[in-house]
């Protein structure tokens, strides 16, 4: 037997991705000689390749304690621990290979990308620049150092990381992530430009799932009608990893007739694709105060945020004590607000998902909800690891987890039909709102309709532009074509945007209208700016299949009527919601033709719209959205069930109080 030459064949065969053909090799020259270093450690990296992992484990193990300063295999088994989630033990055998090989720039970067996954930034920048310093060429580091320098906030640091990367290897991964970055700056033309380059590569496999958003942001339904059947492909495929789907699995409730079964698919698809979390769960407290955790991003200048501080103000001391556990470096007013009513107010940010994991468990919650679900800076995948007796998601996701360790999410009657959103969790049900946003500034509002004084009717969307899609475009023509002397006001963060603006416009002229009667407005800068644009609206008409929530509060808060489609899911039902528990059921309509009609009959009748001026600000401050004392006793006790019934009923609901 050959050993030399089967062991350059077994190599060429892992290069060329072969990893069956090269542990065939393998195997034949273990047979012969079991103890044979390279054949081990090449047997460990085809095992590893072949996502066998504890075998990959069992091989590399024998080799480097035979040989610690192997420093090849000590780095292929801290891959193997990698891949397994174990960051502790593969730094171990990183810093061994450092140790043999102080300058390995492989070394070096997998240190790097390890301390990356433990979200220790300040660490992993430090080795990644060591990793560059040491092979400038080496792209792979280059490219981990600046994803390190975009999760730091530093983005111009990161797009110049990235376009370095690009000039030496371009890549779709690399790609995708200058996208993500020119995302968080205001180079939108750069963005989009980006987005299609990285559209147009044939290999970007489900990195282009990066550019769908910006599609979305641009208003390019002619491109998004292209690549929706290989975006849904991407959601649902195995091998997409979970970094790349949130982004997508939230755009699913912008399309029109996505099915409910077809929307779940690809959330469990993003469950299934996570590294297997062993479980931590503990009992409940002996405490008899329910300890409830809430784990969100958006502590802050938030739509999340602007929902839950009130609530979080308003629990009960004697009954809660309330742990916020915020993975943003943001801090801002309404930070202090929310962080002044918790019992412990936890900075995550810097924390690992081991790290976090231990502080929930040692804060021993009975309750933890997850306030983000499938959005940024999410930290969702912990709840995979059982951290809370009961764990819950609400507010800020329309939609399932995918996970089955959470148990519930919270609804009440109008939200959700049977033929909806398909969950994994079961529905926790107040017996009136799901919502409750307590006051928003207090900003001064006109009495009357505004056309009372111009003589023309204003519609006005506020919602996010990835809410639009040409069906809505289509309808809200129909109403502008309708009533000639009207016009629509969009506000919107893109909406002043060179590329959004052509595309808005082209939409709306093919039905018609022409550009003089859209009005395109960016944001504003403070939120007293942002409610006193409502002032210039005299109907808001509602985007479909995906509501608005915030948008629909804000605009009845400043006396604005909200004329809005139902539907059958989550997403296309939150304002029927709102609308219902204000009180302001004539606004909600069932199918296009109807509400059309409500937004031209109201349109024409302007008393009728000083009238609705006139009553929405009493109905909606009266009603369970602006009590929050009222609200968050039914919210406590539907909280409490849930730990009492644990392990039994999958469907709970609240009584009214």
């Amino acid at each position: 037997m050959n050993i030399p030459k089967l062991l350059s064949e077994a190599a060429a065969h892992l290069s060329a991705g072969r990893p069956a053909d090269a542990d065939a090799v393998l195997r034949r020259i273990l047979k012969k000689q079991p103890k044979h270093l390279d054949a081990l450690n090449l047997a460990g990296v085809a095992a590893y390749e072949l996502k066998q992992f504890e075998r990959a484990r069992t091989l590399l193990t024998r080799v480097v304690e035979r040989e610690p300063s192997r420093a090849g295999a000590q780095l292929n088994l801290g891959a193997v621990h990698n891949a397994a989630a174990d960051y502790t033990a593969a730094e171990r055998h990183y810093r061994a290979a450092l140790r043999a090989d102080p300058n390995n720039a492989t070394a070096l970067n997998n240190l790097g990308k390890n301390y990356l996954d433990q979200n220790k930034l300040d660490a992993a920048a430090e080795t990644l620049g060591a990793a560059v310093a040491a092979a400038p060429d080496y792209w792979i580091a280059r490219h981990n150092l600046g994803t390190v320098q975009q999760r730091l906030g530093d983005v111009d640091d990161a797009i110049a990381t990235f376009r370095a990367v690009l000039a030496l290897q371009p890549n779709a991964d690399t790609l995708s992530e200058l996208v993500a970055s020119l995302r968080r700056t205001h180079r939108f033309d750069e963005e989009y430009a980006c987005a299609q380059q990285l559209l147009a590569l044939p290999d970007a496999g489900s990195a282009a799932l990066n550019a769908w958003e910006t599609l979305f942001d641009a208003c390019d339904w002619d491109a998004i009608a292209r690549s929706r059947e290989h975006m849904l492909a991407l959601l649902e495929a195995p091998s997409t990893r979970a970094a790349h789907r949130t982004g997508g699995l939230i755009l699913l409730h912008s399309l029109v007739d996505v099915e409910p079964a077809r929307a779940f698919a690809c959330h469990r698809a993003w469950a299934e694709s996570l590294p297997a979390a062993k479980a931590r769960r503990r009992e409940s407290s002996p405490n008899p105060k329910l300890r409830i955790g809430y784990l969100s991003p958006d502590f802050r200048d938030h739509s999340v945020g602007l929902f839950i501080r009130n609530v979080i103000a308003a629990h009960d001391p004697a009954r809660t004590e309330i742990y916020c556990y915020s993975n943003s470096a943001v801090r801002d007013q309404l930070t202090a607000q929310i962080a002044a009513h918790a019992y412990r107010f936890v900075d995550t940010t810097a924390l690992s998902d081991d790290e976090l994991s231990r502080a929930i468990v040692d804060d021993g919650i009975d309750v933890l909800i997850d306030l983000a679900g499938h959005t940024r800076d999410s930290r969702l995948a912990v709840l995979n690891r059982r951290l809370a007796p009961v764990q819950v998601t609400y507010l800020g996701y329309p939609d399932t987890t995918g996970l089955d360790t959470v148990d519930f999410r919270i609804s009440d009657p109008w939200t959700d039909s049977p033929a909806g959103t398909q969950y994994s969790e079961a529905l926790l049900e107040m017996p009136e709102s799901f919502l409750c946003f307590g006051a928003f500034e207090d900003v001064a509002r006109v009495t009357r309709t505004p056309a009372a004084e111009t003589g023309v009717v204003t519609f006005g969307s506020f919602n996010n532009l990835r809410k639009l899609n040409p069906q809505t475009i289509a309808a809200w023509s129909a109403v502008l074509n309708a009533l000639p002397a009207s016009r629509f006001v969009i506000k919107s963060r893109r909406a002043g945007e060179p590329v959004t603006r052509r595309h808005l416009l082209a939409e709306f002229a093919r039905h018609g209208i022409a550009p003089e009667r859209i009005e395109l407005l960016a944001p504003t800068v403070s939120r007293d700016e942002h409610l006193a644009a409502y002032n210039r609206i005299d109907i808001v008409l509602d985007t479909f299949p995906y509501h608005g929530t915030t948008t629909t509060c804000e605009a009845l808060w400043m006396g604005v009527p909200v004329v809005t489609l139902a539907g059958h899911t989550h997403a296309q039902r939150v304002s029927y919601s709102i609308l219902h528990n204000a009180g302001l059921d004539d606004l909600v309509t069932w199918n296009e033709s109807d509400y059309c009609a409500r937004a031209v009959s109201l349109g024409a009748d302007l008393a009728a719209l000083d009238a609705l001026r006139t009553a929405i600000p009493a109905k909606i401050r009266g009603s369970i959205l602006c009590d929050p004392q009222r609200f968050t006793r039914q919210f406590e006790a539907l909280l409490a069930d849930a730990r009492a019934h644990a392990t039994g009923t999958r469907h709970l609901a609240a009584a009214a109080g």
